[in-house]
């Protein structure tokens, strides 16, 4: 086959926007990892009020930068019955000059008994005692009086409150940590767009939008996976949850692995791997409840995969295209108790295994 000279035009232009495509693909990358690394000089802190009020409703705190930009941030009042609860605002990433929380109800009608500003290794908390800085080193806790670069609480003329003062250090994220985020953040956007130009086989021009949409659709839900699995380790707290409680019962996990205990029901079930995944983990991490929330997502992710490939197996791969679509029902945060209790990975475990034996059979 001779190839003529109009040929050779076309391949040369084919050849230009691909390297226009890669270029501007880098570009993207590159930006977002910039955009990332300069939005992440912040931590983010938590402002926890434990409130005694006799009215529901909806309550704000006004969030005020250095240079007067306010954000709000709203949370509900859920108790009227005048027992003392806690409410809980995440604050933005941004070096608060004020933080004004407003009335939280009409005189007499609500009691503050006590305000914490948390950031990651220094809790501040007010009460009518005083001010107390809690201070988290190497696993051990330090209670002491406020120091001098302690933030100042005031109480309003109208019943609010203002917190001013807040130090810089505490929440300056580490550089490191920055780069590594901005520098994952572009990995992931080139490898996406990588796999977005790759070659597809045995297409046509007319089916090409449908072959590059069903590829759009697997993107947005490996999006949506990681989107959760990063809420699960930043939101997640290492405390026991719920039936995680019974790794503490005497013929648990302080007797070791024993054969009584490991092969024993919990109600009507044996959860035999979830068990050796609790002992595994206090050997090796002193039973990190975060990481076994992780874990247990993980596994999830793994039925993920294998559903799709059930699916393959039996429809084949070039049918229903848009399957992908209906994996979106499985990873709802409606559900978000499979996810919460690292205990559920005994349901994981047994969706995958019956997968797997779908699968061989």
């Amino acid at each position: 086959m001779v190839l003529t000279s109009g040929d050779n035009s076309v391949l040369q232009r084919v050849a230009n926007i691909k390297r226009m495509q890669l270029a501007l693909l880098l570009l993207v990358a590159a930006a977002a990892g910039l955009f990332c690394y300069s939005q992440s000089k912040y931590t983010s802190a938590t402002l926890v009020l434990q409130v005694k009020t006799f009215t529901k409703g909806e309550r704000f705190v006004d969030i005020i930068d250095g240079n007067g930009v306010k954000i709000v941030r709203h949370f509900i009042l859920g108790d009227d019955t005048g027992a003392a609860c806690f409410y809980t605002v995440e604050l933005p990433r941004i070096l608060a000059a004020k933080i004004l929380i407003a009335p939280l109800d009409r005189s007499g009608a609500f009691e503050v008994d006590r305000i914490l500003l948390q950031f990651d290794s220094v809790h501040y908390g007010w009460s009518p005692e005083g001010c107390v800085q809690l201070t988290f080193i190497g696993g051990s806790t330090l209670r002491e009086k406020c120091q001098d670069d302690a933030p100042e609480l005031t109480v309003n003329n109208d019943r609010s409150f203002t917190l001013t003062g807040i130090p810089e250090k505490r929440i300056l994220q580490s550089p490191t940590i920055r780069a590594s985020m901005a520098f994952l953040l572009a990995s992931c956007i080139m490898i996406a767009g990588l796999w977005l130009r790759l070659p597809l086989k045995n297409a046509v021009r007319n089916t090409l939008p449908e072959e590059y949409g069903v590829r759009l659709i697997w993107l947005g839900l490996v999006v949506i996976y990681m989107m959760q699995f990063f809420a699960i380790w930043h939101y997640s707290v290492d405390l026991p949850f719920w039936e995680e409680w019974d790794y503490f019962l005497p013929h648990a996990l302080p007797r070791g692995l024993s054969s009584e205990w490991l092969l024993g029901f919990e109600n009507y079930h044996r959860v035999i791997p979830t068990k050796l995944m609790a002992w595994l983990n206090y050997r090796l991490f002193g039973l990190d409840f975060t990481l076994q929330k992780l874990v247990n997502y993980l596994i999830f992710g793994c039925l993920l995969v294998l559903v799709a490939k059930l699916k393959q197996a039996i429809a084949g791969k070039e049918s229903f295209k848009i399957f992908p679509v209906f994996l979106l029902f499985m990873i709802s945060p409606i559900a978000f108790e499979n996810h919460a209790n690292s205990y559920q990975s005994q349901i994981h475990l047994v969706l995958v295994l019956t997968t797997v034996t779908l699968l061989v059979t």
